[in-house]
């Protein structure tokens, strides 16, 4: 919730979801911290009898992302 994510110092980070991706606009300095925060919410937003992937990628454009590694356990 926007709440949460003004912990982050930003306002709307939130740009657009296509199917089941989410794309953020982060300032780098937050983009490890915001994706641990964001892959454990993920993670436990459902329960299921199979664990739920989920990875966060970073880059300057949708197409060129590699994945970040972000450790939540």
């Amino acid at each position: 919730d926007k709440e949460c994510l003004n912990r982050f110092g930003i306002s709307a980070p939130f740009l657009l979801q296509v199917h089941d991706e989410l794309i953020f606009e982060l300032d780098r300095l937050v983009v490890k911290e915001f994706a641990r925060w964001c892959v454990g919410i993920m993670k436990e937003s459902v329960h299921l009898l199979v664990p739920l992937e989920v990875e966060a990628k970073v880059g300057d454009r949708w197409g060129s992302m590699g994945k970040l590694e972000c450790k939540t356990d």
